[in-house]
């Protein structure tokens, strides 16, 4: 969960009232929120002329990076600072300058940027990263205006944000109807989602295999040890949203209803562009990409399987859903020509595939070949390769 608070303006040393403002999208019960708002206070003596600051700067949060909306009246450049919340920071439109000028340093991130587009409908955005997630920041803000015309209390005003970066990934959960019990998730959604929460995002859902089921609570943190949400946990970034369900361990399989739900309790939560929807998952959680895809094909883009297999009578449902298929060469889990049977039955189908499917074969590899296809490190970029397709 993250939000922004402002606790500004100051105007000549003191502090105004304020009106906080919050746009919330849902992580499953769980509110979040997007971006806060000031709103001047009322009954403050006008400056001379049209006002430099038309409006409070709005702030926008993601995991390492935030986004400060600003509207100008008049042609200026903007001082900012962006501090530790437990550090000290300028309190006057002067210090604030002055720090400004320093640039980045490993006390915070400082800087100018000059704002040429004016008026409420010209807004101008000014990023700010790397930053930390799950820390707290203090942002300030000044503004010096390219003209000398204005009262000083619009030179002077200082506004003072305090934001409180998001986490990288967000743990939600839903009553399954297929299952009849809490199933857990953990959520990624790229600051580049954060920052333009209505812009549609293409989705990749990551299924684990049978060692990582659990009660979706306490035992949700076990979907972290492989795959993409164990990249995202050390840092990684990816341009998708990146959902991982735990499978409870009542089933020893995917059902292809539990997986209908885990989109439908996407969707409902988050901008996703319905024609890049993506599968992959590893072992067990390959089966279950392949069994999802052939059940219902129309609503998947493309899928990526790892050490898995499936009904080859029945994969021609699934002609136009193209895949990438990895194993090892020496699995003894799921043998090689399990996953082989499926592609070459796939290529078979008449009208053929509009995409050929492809299998990477590991020489003298066993089962667990997933740690290098999904790190990137045998040399294959899986999510390049995944977001090239659309339905």
């Amino acid at each position: 969960m993250f939000c922004c608070r402002v606790r500004g303006p100051w105007q000549r040393g003191r502090r105004a009232s304020l009106n906080l403002l919050r746009h919330k999208c849902l992580v499953g019960a769980t509110a979040v929120s997007l971006w806060a708002k000031t709103t001047p206070v009322a009954g403050q003596s006008a400056p001379a002329g049209p006002a430099l600051w038309l409006a409070a700067p709005e702030v926008l949060v993601g995991a390492t990076s935030l986004a400060v909306v600003i509207r100008l009246g008049r042609p200026g450049t903007v001082h900012y600072g962006v501090y530790p919340a437990t550090d000290s920071q300028p309190a006057t439109a002067a210090g604030l300058l002055d720090d400004a000028a320093s640039g980045h340093t490993s006390v915070g991130l400082r800087g100018n940027r000059a704002i040429v587009g004016l008026g409420a409908a010209r807004a101008e955005t000014l990023l700010v990263s790397p930053l930390s997630p799950d820390s707290a920041y203090r942002i300030y803000l000044s503004a010096t205006p390219a003209d000398s015309g204005l009262a000083p209390i619009d030179r002077e005003t200082v506004y003072s944000l305090t934001a409180t970066m998001a986490s990288r990934q967000v743990a939600g959960s839903f009553l399954s109807s297929t299952t009849r019990t809490s199933v857990g998730y953990y959520v990624y959604l790229p600051d580049a989602y954060r920052l333009h929460p209505h812009t549609p995002f293409p989705l990749l859902v990551f299924l684990h295999g049978s060692g990582e089921r659990g009660n979706g609570a306490s035992e949700l943190s076990k979907v972290l040890k492989w795959g993409p949400p164990r990249l995202i946990r050390d840092g990684r970034d990816f341009p998708m949203i990146i959902v991982t369900p735990q499978l409870p361990l009542s089933r020893k399989e995917w059902p292809v209803g539990l997986l209908g739900e885990v989109l439908e309790t996407t969707r409902g939560a988050f901008a996703i562009d319905s024609t890049r929807v993506y599968l992959t998952g590893l072992s067990a959680g390959a089966d279950g990409a392949w069994a999802y895809a052939m059940a219902r094909p129309a609503e998947i883009a493309a899928i990526v399987s790892i050490a898995g297999a499936g009904d080859p009578a029945k994969v021609c449902r699934m002609r136009d859903v193209p895949v990438w298929a990895f194993h090892g060469q020496q699995d003894k889990d799921d043998p090689l020509d399990e996953e082989q049977r499926m592609v070459t039955a796939l290529n078979a189908c008449s009208p053929p595939p509009r995409r050929t499917a492809r299998l990477t074969v590991y020489p003298r590899a066993g089962h667990e070949v997933w740690c290098r296809t999904y790190d990137g490190s045998a040399g294959y970029d899986i999510y390049s390769w995944l977001l090239e397709n659309h339905r």
